[in-house]
Parts: C-alpha cells; sequence; structure tokens
C-alpha cells in the first residue's frame, strides 16, 4: 500500500487539483499534526509488522508441532530429537 502523508507545514491545505486526483486514483492522503510525529508512527506500525509476523510464525510453528504429535500418535513412532 503506498500513500502520501504530509504535515501542514508550507501548506495549511493541499490543492484542489491534489485531492482530486488522488480522490480520482483512491491513493490516500494522511495529514498529520504539529504534535505527531513521522517516527512515531513509523515504530508503531513496525511494531504491529512484527507481533503479526510472529502471530503468523508462531501459529505455522505450533501447527507443524500438532500435526507431528498426530502422526506420532498414530504411527507409535517417535521422531529422535537430537
Amino acid at each position: 500500500m503506498h500513500a502520501f502523508a504530509y504535515k501542514p507545514v508550507f501548506f495549511s491545505e493541499l490543492p484542489r487539483e491534489a485531492l482530486e486526483y488522488a480522490e480520482k486514483m483512491n491513493f490516500p492522503i494522511l495529514e498529520f499534526g504539529d504534535d505527531e510525529f513521522f517516527e512515531e508512527i513509523i515504530f508503531s506500525i513496525r511494531g504491529l509488522i512484527e507481533k503479526t509476523r510472529l502471530s503468523v510464525f508462531y501459529r505455522a510453528f505450533t501447527a507443524g508441532n500438532a500435526r507431528q504429535r498426530v502422526y506420532e500418535r498414530r504411527s507409535g513412532c517417535r521422531q529422535r530429537s537430537d
């Protein structure tokens, strides 16, 4: 996903043409206030991405372990873990 983010420092608002074009192209524009910092937003989003990745990895890992345990019960065999 792409977006345009800005703080109204040089422009109090974006030109009408830019807003119309963004609307036509379904392109999000994010305006941040003076007390909001891009670094905080970036780190927050990165934290959510990492949490999601770990969650997906954990679910895949535990699902794999569950399949292994079912196999072991059905076959009566246990794989060695060295």
